[in-house]
C-alpha cells in the first residue's frame, strides 16, 4: 500500500531544502537585528534597524509563501 503522502525527490527536494535554509537564515538575521534595535544608542539607529526588521519580516513571509507553493505541487 502506498503512503498517503509523497516525499519530494531530486530537484524538488533540493529546492524545498534551500527554501527552508533561506527561511532559517532570514529568521536568524531578523533576530539579530531585533537585538541590535533594542540596544541601539540612538533613535536614528533604532529607526533604521526597525526598517530592516520590517523588510526581513516581509522577506520571511515571501519565503513561507514559496514553501507553501512548492509543497502543493
Amino acid at each position: 500500500m502506498a503512503p498517503w503522502f509523497s516525499m519530494p525527490t531530486g530537484a524538488e527536494a533540493k529546492r524545498q531544502a534551500a527554501l527552508a535554509e533561506l527561511g532559517t537564515a532570514l529568521s536568524a538575521i531578523r533576530c539579530a537585528a531585533s537585538q541590535l534595535e533594542l540596544t541601539a544608542p540612538s533613535g536614528r539607529e533604532r529607526e533604521l534597524l526597525r526598517a530592516i526588521n520590517q523588510l526581513l519580516t516581509r522577506a520571511e513571509t515571501s519565503v513561507q509563501r514559496l514553501v507553501g507553493v512548492t509543497g502543493r505541487r
